[in-house]
Protein backbone atom coordinates (compact mmCIF):
# COMPACT_ATOMS: atom_id res chain seq x y z
CA UNK A 1 0.00 0.00 0.00
CA UNK A 2 1.23 3.38 -0.90
CA UNK A 3 -0.19 4.97 2.30
CA UNK A 4 2.12 2.89 4.43
CA UNK A 5 4.99 4.02 2.57
CA UNK A 6 3.96 7.50 3.00
CA UNK A 7 3.37 7.35 6.76
CA UNK A 8 6.77 5.66 7.15
CA UNK A 9 8.54 8.06 5.12
CA UNK A 10 6.92 11.05 7.71
CA UNK A 11 8.36 8.69 11.12
CA UNK A 12 11.95 8.53 9.95
CA UNK A 13 11.94 12.73 8.61
CA UNK A 14 10.05 13.34 12.40
CA UNK A 15 12.67 10.98 13.96
CA UNK A 16 15.69 12.71 11.96
CA UNK A 17 14.09 16.21 12.58
CA UNK A 18 13.52 15.59 16.44
CA UNK A 19 17.55 14.02 16.42
CA UNK A 20 18.77 17.20 14.72
CA UNK A 21 16.82 19.79 17.03
CA UNK A 22 18.43 17.89 19.88
CA UNK A 23 21.72 18.24 18.26
CA UNK A 24 21.30 21.68 17.88
CA UNK A 25 20.05 22.72 21.32
CA UNK A 26 23.10 21.35 22.73
CA UNK A 27 20.95 18.11 24.05
CA UNK A 28 22.23 15.92 22.08
CA UNK A 29 23.76 12.80 24.01
CA UNK A 30 27.84 12.84 24.24
CA UNK A 31 29.02 8.96 25.26
CA UNK A 32 28.21 5.05 24.86
CA UNK A 33 26.86 4.21 21.59
CA UNK A 34 25.75 7.51 20.64
CA UNK A 35 28.98 9.36 21.00
CA UNK A 36 30.62 6.90 18.74
CA UNK A 37 28.01 6.93 15.87
CA UNK A 38 28.25 10.65 16.20
CA UNK A 39 32.61 10.70 15.21
CA UNK A 40 31.80 7.80 12.63
CA UNK A 41 29.25 10.22 10.81
CA UNK A 42 32.31 12.86 9.89
CA UNK A 43 34.02 9.88 7.83
CA UNK A 44 30.61 8.01 7.15
CA UNK A 45 30.86 8.10 3.58
CA UNK A 46 34.49 7.32 3.41
CA UNK A 47 33.41 3.79 5.09
CA UNK A 48 30.71 3.49 2.65
CA UNK A 49 33.31 3.76 -0.26
CA UNK A 50 35.53 0.81 1.60
CA UNK A 51 33.39 -1.11 3.38
CA UNK A 52 32.75 -3.78 0.75
CA UNK A 53 35.91 -4.62 -0.43
CA UNK A 54 37.49 -4.35 2.98
CA UNK A 55 34.78 -7.13 4.10
CA UNK A 56 35.79 -9.07 0.51
CA UNK A 57 39.25 -9.44 1.17
CA UNK A 58 38.90 -9.62 4.80
CA UNK A 59 36.52 -12.47 4.90
CA UNK A 60 38.71 -14.51 2.37
CA UNK A 61 41.43 -14.60 4.14
CA UNK A 62 39.03 -15.30 7.06
CA UNK A 63 37.49 -18.86 5.89
CA UNK A 64 40.70 -19.67 4.55
CA UNK A 65 42.08 -19.58 8.24
CA UNK A 66 38.70 -21.17 10.07
CA UNK A 67 36.69 -22.52 6.96
CA UNK A 68 33.02 -22.97 8.72
CA UNK A 69 31.93 -21.79 12.05
CA UNK A 70 29.80 -21.77 14.68
CA UNK A 71 26.93 -19.05 15.56
CA UNK A 72 29.19 -18.18 17.79
CA UNK A 73 32.08 -17.79 15.31
CA UNK A 74 29.97 -16.42 13.13
CA UNK A 75 29.27 -13.46 15.17
CA UNK A 76 33.01 -12.87 16.37
CA UNK A 77 33.68 -12.85 12.43
CA UNK A 78 31.18 -10.29 11.97
CA UNK A 79 32.02 -8.09 14.66
CA UNK A 80 35.79 -8.80 13.44
CA UNK A 81 34.52 -7.60 9.89
CA UNK A 82 32.50 -3.94 11.01
CA UNK A 83 36.02 -3.39 13.14
CA UNK A 84 37.86 -4.05 9.78
CA UNK A 85 35.59 -2.01 7.32
CA UNK A 86 35.92 0.80 10.38
CA UNK A 87 39.14 0.95 10.60
CA UNK A 88 39.68 0.81 6.30
CA UNK A 89 37.48 3.77 6.42
CA UNK A 90 39.13 5.83 8.91
CA UNK A 91 42.03 5.09 7.18
CA UNK A 92 40.59 6.47 3.50
CA UNK A 93 39.15 9.50 5.75
CA UNK A 94 42.37 10.55 6.65
CA UNK A 95 44.68 9.60 3.31
CA UNK A 96 42.12 11.15 1.11
CA UNK A 97 38.60 12.46 2.20
CA UNK A 98 39.91 14.96 4.78
CA UNK A 99 42.34 17.21 2.58
CA UNK A 100 38.63 17.89 0.69
CA UNK A 101 36.63 19.07 2.71
CA UNK A 102 35.55 22.60 4.50
CA UNK A 103 37.76 23.02 7.85
CA UNK A 104 34.68 22.85 9.78
CA UNK A 105 33.55 19.27 8.71
CA UNK A 106 36.72 18.30 10.26
CA UNK A 107 36.01 19.51 13.26
CA UNK A 108 32.76 17.35 13.59
CA UNK A 109 34.77 14.72 15.69
CA UNK A 110 34.25 16.89 18.69
CA UNK A 111 30.82 15.20 19.65
CA UNK A 112 28.84 17.95 18.92
CA UNK A 113 30.85 20.96 20.61
CA UNK A 114 31.65 22.75 17.43
CA UNK A 115 28.41 22.79 16.19
CA UNK A 116 27.09 24.09 19.65
CA UNK A 117 29.47 26.74 19.31
CA UNK A 118 28.90 28.02 15.97
CA UNK A 119 24.85 27.89 17.43
CA UNK A 120 26.06 30.49 20.48
CA UNK A 121 28.03 32.51 18.06
CA UNK A 122 24.95 32.75 15.42
CA UNK A 123 22.74 33.53 18.65
CA UNK A 124 25.05 36.44 20.26
CA UNK A 125 25.86 37.84 16.47
CA UNK A 126 21.79 38.02 16.15
CA UNK A 127 21.48 39.59 19.70
CA UNK A 128 24.10 41.63 19.28
CA UNK A 129 22.89 43.22 15.75
CA UNK A 130 19.11 43.54 17.44
CA UNK A 131 21.08 45.90 20.35
CA UNK A 132 22.46 48.07 17.90
CA UNK A 133 19.66 48.63 16.16
CA UNK A 134 17.76 49.70 19.50
CA UNK A 135 20.97 52.26 20.11
CA UNK A 136 20.50 53.50 16.93
CA UNK A 137 16.96 54.30 17.46
CA UNK A 138 16.49 55.13 21.02
CA UNK A 139 20.23 56.73 21.06
CA UNK A 140 20.65 60.34 21.19
CA UNK A 141 17.20 61.62 19.89
CA UNK A 142 13.59 60.38 20.48
CA UNK A 143 12.11 58.25 18.12
CA UNK A 144 8.64 58.17 17.28
CA UNK A 145 7.09 55.02 18.12
CA UNK A 146 4.41 55.47 15.64
CA UNK A 147 7.06 55.28 12.72
CA UNK A 148 10.21 54.40 14.47
CA UNK A 149 12.06 57.71 12.87
CA UNK A 150 13.73 59.86 14.83
CA UNK A 151 11.40 63.17 15.29
CA UNK A 152 12.24 66.49 14.74
CA UNK A 153 12.44 69.91 16.48
CA UNK A 154 11.96 67.86 19.85
CA UNK A 155 14.38 68.32 22.32
CA UNK A 156 15.90 65.22 24.19
CA UNK A 157 14.49 66.13 27.31
CA UNK A 158 10.78 66.63 25.82
CA UNK A 159 8.24 64.00 24.83
CA UNK A 160 8.98 60.88 22.98
CA UNK A 161 6.57 61.19 20.32
CA UNK A 162 7.05 63.69 18.67
CA UNK A 163 4.56 66.16 16.75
Amino acid sequence: MPSRTIWLGLAFFTAVNACVRLEVEGRWPARGVVRALTIVGTWSYSLYLVHHPAQTIALAVMTRVVPEASVAGFIARAMVLVLISCVAGRLFFEVVERHFLPSHTRRADDGGRWLRRQVRHEIAHSYRQTQYFRASIDGHHCVRYDTLLPCRGVEQSGSSLGS
